[in-house]
């Protein structure tokens, strides 16, 4: 069988005009960052508009007030600052992988020159967890059939507008390389590719049309970029692109970090305070009064880890007679209820029992038999996702130009965990 393997040509882009390139490597301030929304030129149906004549216009990733595009990125953000965000998405994507291939004997097959099918499925099972997605480029041999997989980065693909039947035929690859400052793609182009049809005859006309002149179909073949497959589960509002469980508790994984920052300026501190009111014409034995004074101060209690302390006397000349400024607060007591209502309004967004977030103490938390039952219904959250990373191993492999992977049964084994022997 002749597998063509060619290199790829360059993918028609668009350009758009440069700006100062001003690249960011890491997350760090996009935070703060994601909070000074720009104004996005957009057409009548929402479309960002790029390039010169009002061509590829792609669809903007925009959930809820992020219509900046940067959705995606602001996901993985949380995930990093937030531990209790990113624990959850590393158990779900756990369960989804569950112990990997039932047929093991197909994990050491290569689907391209770096990567096996055990990377592929634990690649693809990450999506799942992160984004509720699936996506990853694709290339074919003369005969039709699937000549390598290639990983790609989630959260720079767009889906291009629809046409007139409402059928999306490309993806962009978006460059968003300054995107955290300018929020818009300015690093010179955006590479659309063809979208993934499970049709070949689809695909020969996909080759054709992004060939140059090609006397040949393999000549075609040989300048044509590949596709890419893009899956999500489609819900209610959300047509274009996915929305991960989590969507409805970013704010929690947001505090997260800014409660750990104010913890850490408290402990540097010694817990001082920085500054002391006194408020005057208050009983100080009516409790009542007393705190309702305390509870309009309450705003002033600074995340950066300042604190003010309010003092209540009934006149002037009752009050102490020394401010003393470096009053200990104990402050034990707010940080372990905050960090409890984060923690757990995280995790119930992920439906799993409490006792799965903690393996290293389930000697202590239960008996075998619940942290048993306790997988078996983690096993059944993520049931749909794990069957939705079967169904595409199964439709890409089909097709695959190795017979090896051609007809078999692509299942994933389901999560387990041994106790250890005493427990």
């Amino acid at each position: 069988m002749s597998k063509l393997k060619s290199k790829p040509q360059k993918p028609r882009t668009i350009e758009i005009p440069k700006v100062e390139k001003r690249v960011r490597n890491d997350f760090q301030n996009l935070q703060s960052e994601i909070n000074q929304s720009r104004t996005r030129k957009t057409n009548k149906n929402g479309f960002i508009s790029v390039g010169s004549k009002n061509k590829g216009l792609y669809i903007p990733y925009g959930v809820r007030n992020y219509d900046y595009d940067l959705y995606p990125q602001y996901l993985i953000a949380l995930g990093k600052n937030s531990s209790t965000l990113s624990s959850a998405i590393r158990l779900r994507k756990n369960f989804i992988h569950g112990g990997g291939l039932l047929d093991t004997s197909l994990n050491a097959y290569k689907i391209n020159e770096n990567y096996t099918v055990a990377d592929f499925v634990k690649y693809l099972c990450g999506q799942e967890a992160r984004f509720e997605a699936q996506a990853f480029h694709l290339n074919y041999t003369l005969e039709g059939k699937i000549s390598e997989l290639n990983f790609l980065q989630f959260e720079r693909l767009r889906q291009e507008q629809p046409d007139p039947k409402g059928n999306i035929n490309n993806i962009a690859i978006v460059q968003f390389y300054d995107a955290y400052i300018y929020r818009m793609p300015t690093n010179n182009y955006i590479e659309f590719y063809p979208k993934f049809s499970e049709s070949w005859t689809k695909t020969q006309e996909q080759i054709w049309q992004n060939s140059k002149d090609a006397e040949s179909f393999a000549a075609a073949l040989r300048q044509f970029c590949g596709q890419i497959y893009y899956d999500f589960q489609v819900e209610d509002g959300a047509f274009y692109y996915p929305e991960p469980v989590y969507d409805t508790v970013q704010i929690d994984a947001d505090t997260q970090p800014t409660l750990k920052e104010s913890k850490r300026a408290d402990i540097r501190d010694r817990f001082k305070a920085n500054l002391v009111v006194n408020e005057y014409g208050v009983d100080t034995n009516d409790n009542e009064s007393v705190n309702a004074i305390k509870e309009s101060w309450r705003p002033f209690v600074e995340s950066d880890g300042s604190r003010t302390v309010i003092r209540t006397a009934p006149s002037p000349e009752m009050k102490p007679d020394i401010d003393v400024i470096n009053t200990t607060l104990d402050l034990s007591k707010q940080y372990q209820y905050a960090e409890q209502s984060i923690k757990q309004n995280i995790r119930e967004a992920f439906h799993f029992p409490e006792i799965l977030y903690s393996f290293s103490q389930a000697g202590k938390l239960g008996q075998s038999q619940e942290i048993e039952n306790a997988v078996s219904w983690g096993n059944l959250i993520v049931k749909e996702q794990k069957q939705r990373v079967e169904q595409t191993l199964k439709k890409v492999f089909d097709r695959f130009y190795l017979k090896e992977l051609q007809n078999k049964e692509w299942k994933l084994k389901d999560f387990s965990f041994e106790l250890p022997s005493g427990v």
